[in-house]
């Protein structure tokens, strides 16, 4: 099982090197990914991570290939 904090960062960068997206599409979608990374890790314990931002790690999933 991966860290849910992790899924998000990874995701992150994913996006910002993803040529397939249009570029005005990635930039908040990084974004809004990595907001979510530094506050679930500043804020969340690891153990309530996945029920705290399920939508984003539902985006991050999708987008690192994983499932939901």
């Amino acid at each position: 099982m991966t860290n849910p904090a992790d899924e998000l960062r990874t995701a992150a960068y994913k996006t910002r090197t993803w040529d397939a997206l249009p570029a005005h599409l990635r930039q908040p979608l990084a974004e809004w990914l990595e907001t979510t990374y530094i506050t679930l890790t500043a804020n969340t314990h690891p153990g309530w991570q996945e029920a705290v931002v399920p939508d984003a790690l539902a985006v991050a999933r999708a987008i690192n290939g994983g499932q939901p």
